[in-house]
């Protein structure tokens, strides 16, 4: 899938004033991507969506262009720029058409703590319960930290979600993107230990933000083509293991 309507429109950066095609390497499923994702949406940016397949969604031959060895990445022009925070920096740089930064220096910092205190101190729990899905014998006592600090990350995170219905008030912003990527993708690791529990519920504002962004028309249709990239990525990993397990 690409993201056009822009494409003959002057595109910054660009060397020699040429027009160029953004391309963004890597799975919806992952959050980071996705924040890349939906911020071109938002902006109506002509982004060429270079996808890994559910079979792989984290190839090698992808990660090798990166010297972190992680994806996504943008390519622009044949120039690549890694880490996705830095990426949405740079695309609001490029193309200051349709900002997503709020206006004030305030209000800027305001947006970016907002990112930063989904990155640090919600998103590193989580990614940390992974090791724990597959473990022959589960640490309970450290599941129940990371749970517990994914909790306290959220409900950090609503003391900041002080405006609505978005991040920083009547309108989409840039945290706005990291936000629906990373509760979106929260219950993709938390339900693996807790099917019936949605982490997401109990975090006062944190909550009610999530109930109004996963229905948003602007978000809402990038959020279910994530869900449907993921059921394929789960149905793919599942035959796998069983293959595995029948050849074992």
């Amino acid at each position: 899938m690409s993201i056009s309507s822009a494409a003959a429109r002057s595109v910054r950066c660009s060397p020699n004033g040429v027009d160029t095609m953004l391309r963004l390497h890597g799975t919806k499923i992952s959050p980071y991507y996705s924040r890349i994702w939906l911020q071109a949406q938002l902006k109506d940016l002509p982004l060429e969506l270079v996808e890994a397949g559910p079979d792989d969604p984290t190839p090698d031959a992808m990660k090798a262009r990166n010297p972190l060895g992680k994806i996504p990445f943008l390519e622009h022009d044949n120039r690549l720029f890694f880490e996705s925070e830095v990426i949405c920096e740079y695309l609001e740089d490029c193309f200051p058409e349709k900002p997503l930064r709020p206006a004030s220096p305030e209000d800027r910092a305001k947006a970016r703590l907002i990112t930063r205190t989904l990155d640090l101190y919600v998103m590193p729990p989580l990614h940390a319960l992974t090791p724990q899905i597959r473990a022959p014998q589960r640490d309970e006592t450290l599941i129940k930290l990371l749970f517990t600090r994914i909790g306290a990350g959220l409900d950090v995170l609503a003391t900041f979600l002080d405006r609505g219905p978005y991040a920083m008030g009547a309108a989409p912003s840039l945290p706005d993107c990291a936000l629906a990527a990373g509760l979106w993708y929260l219950p993709c690791i938390s339900a693996r230990f807790r099917p019936d529990e949605d982490v997401r519920e109990g975090h006062g504002a944190a909550t009610a933000y999530w109930h109004h962004i996963r229905s948003a028309p602007v978000f809402m249709p990038t959020l279910n083509e994530m869900t449907t990239g993921y059921v394929a990525f789960r149905a793919a990993l599942e035959a796998r293991l069983a293959a595995a397990r029948q050849n074992a």
